[in-house]
């Protein structure tokens, strides 16, 4: 025999439906690593941010290398190497030598043509040279995380 379901019961079982959905997608959302990416340039940080947060990363922009930075949720550092490379230069060092961040993949982003070598002599996790292409991006911040 078929019971009737009554209409506030369906009401109920879409409304939960409809909040574990919510809940899984924001979930999935929030276990995404938080990418931090330090740029002198607007234009750059807003553009990395905007690709980044598309492809459902959590990012934070800086304009200046910070003092310190959160360990438990930072996943990547996107760090631009720019014309005066000290101030990244000295965020790096502090980066490396403090055993609650030395473990953070960095990734370099410049214009200068020799950022690979730059990345290899700084150990880096990666590089990516600017201009670059979002699909690049994008694969090496999946790789790195």
């Amino acid at each position: 025999m078929l019971r009737r379901v009554s209409k506030t019961a369906e009401i109920n079982v879409s409304f939960l439906c409809v909040v574990f959905i919510h809940l899984i997608s924001q979930e999935s959302i929030m276990k995404s690593a938080l990418v931090v990416v330090i740029d002198m340039e607007l234009s750059i940080r807003e553009l990395m941010c905007l690709i980044l947060a598309e492809a459902k990363y959590q990012v934070i922009s800086l304009q200046h290398p910070p003092v310190s930075i959160s360990t438990h949720e930072t996943g990547l550092i996107i760090l631009d190497i720019g014309p005066n490379p000290t101030p990244s230069l000295e965020f790096y060092n502090r980066l490396r030598n403090d055993p609650a961040t030395s473990n953070i993949p960095v990734m370099l982003t410049s214009t200068m043509d020799d950022l690979e070598r730059l990345a290899e002599v700084w150990k880096a996790d990666s590089f990516i040279l600017k201009p670059f292409d979002i699909d690049d991006l994008i694969g090496k911040v999946r790789r790195l995380l």
